[in-house]
C-alpha cells in the first residue's frame, strides 16, 4: 500500500454568512472518487470506528490512499524541512557532488530474508537518478552530510513511521509503537526514556540504539529530468504508446509504502489496484 501526503492548504477554508453569524465551511480540495483520508482521521481511528472502516475500505478498492494534512500543522512542517535538507545537502548540484563521496561508504544492508541488497547511504545509480538510503532499524549505519541534515531526516523519519505504525494498528492489530524511536514522541520532540530532555532525533550519532527486526529503509531519490530527459530513459512495457518513464512499472513488496512528498517529475505514478 502507498501513503501519499498532500498539503491541503488553509486557504481552502471560507467563511459563510448565516443569519448574521460567522460559520467555518471547508471547500472541497479533491476529487470525491479519490480515497483520501485526513491525517487527524486516520491517527483518531481508533476512537472513531467509521474511520477506520474507510480506511479499510479505500485499500480494498484502490490498494492505497491520499492522506491529507494542514499545511500549517506540525507534521507538515517536518515534511517540508526535511524536503528542503534533502535538496540542498543530500543531492547537491553537480559542482558539489563530490562532496558526495564520502557519503556512499555505509553499511551493507540485508533484508529480512538475508539478501544483501546495497550499500547504506548515497549512490549515483545511473544517468536517472541518485539515492540516499537509510536502515530505519540501524539510523546510524551510513555517513550523515552534517549533524543538523542528520536530525531533519531523522525526524521526519520518525514522522513517517509514525503514520505507517497506525495503520498497522487499524489494519493488523499490531502496536509497534511502544518500541523505542516510536510514537507520537518520537517526532513531536519529547524526550526518550535515555534521556528525557533529549528527543530521539536529536540523540548524538551513535547513540541510538539498533531496533531488532526492523527492516524498514528510509531513502529518497532525485531524477535528473527535470528539464531534460536523459539518455537512458525507458519505456513502459504495458504502455503501447512508448511513453518515456522514469521507473517501469513495479510492485513495492512492502507491508506499507509511504511517499511524504509529491513528485515533482513526471513518470512516477501510483496506480490502483486492478
Amino acid at each position: 500500500y502507498k501513503f501519499t501526503i498532500l498539503e491541503r492548504r488553509d486557504d481552502n477554508i471560507t467563511c459563510t454568512k448565516n443569519n448574521g453569524k460567522q460559520n467555518k465551511k471547508e471547500e472541497a480540495d479533491h476529487d470525491e472518487s479519490l480515497p483520501v483520508v485526513d491525517f487527524v482521521k486516520l491517527v483518531t481511528a481508533k476512537y472513531h470506528e467509521e474511520s477506520s472502516c474507510l480506511l479499510w475500505s479505500h485499500l480494498e478498492k484502490h490498494g492505497y490512499i491520499i492522506l491529507t494534512v494542514s499545511s500549517s500543522s506540525i507534521i507538515a512542517k517536518i515534511l517540508n524541512e526535511m524536503e528542503e535538507t534533502l535538496e540542498s545537502e543530500f543531492f547537491p548540484s553537480a559542482a558539489q557532488q563530490a562532496n558526495c563521496a564520502g557519503l556512499g561508504n555505509g553499511h551493507l544492508y540485508v533484508s529480512e530474508r538475508g539478501i544483501p541488497m546495497y550499500r547504506l547511504g548515497y549512490e549515483h545509480c545511473d544517468s536517472i537518478r541518485e539515492v540516499y538510503r537509510v536502515h530505519c532499524g540501524s539510523p546510524d549505519s551510513q555517513p550523515w552530510p552534517s549533524s543538523s541534515s542528520r536530525q531533519s531526516w531523522l525526524r521526519g523519519l520518525c514522522a513517517c513511521r509514525y503514520i505507517c505504525d497506525v495503520a498497522l494498528k487499524l489494519t493488523l492489530g499490531y502496536d509497534p509503537s511502544t518500541r523505542f524511536g516510536s510514537g507520537v514522541a518520537s517526532w513531536k520532540g519529547y524526550g526518550t526514556d535515555l534521556n528525557p530532555r533529549v528527543p530521539y532525533f536529536s540523540m548524538p550519532e551513535g547513540a541510538l540504539p539498533d531496533r531488532k527486526g526492523d527492516y524498514s529503509v528510509h531513502y529518497a531519490m532525485h531524477y535528473f529530468n527535470a528539464s531534460h530527459p536523459p539518455p537512458k530513459f525507458l519505456t513502459d512495457d504495458d504502455d503501447d504508446t512508448n511513453t518515456l518513464l522514469n521507473v517501469k512499472s513495479h510492485v513495492d513488496p512492502s507491508l506499507f509504502v509511504l511517499e511524504p512528498f509529491l513528485a515533482k517529475v513526471e513518470g512516477l505514478q501510483i496506480r490502483p489496484t486492478g
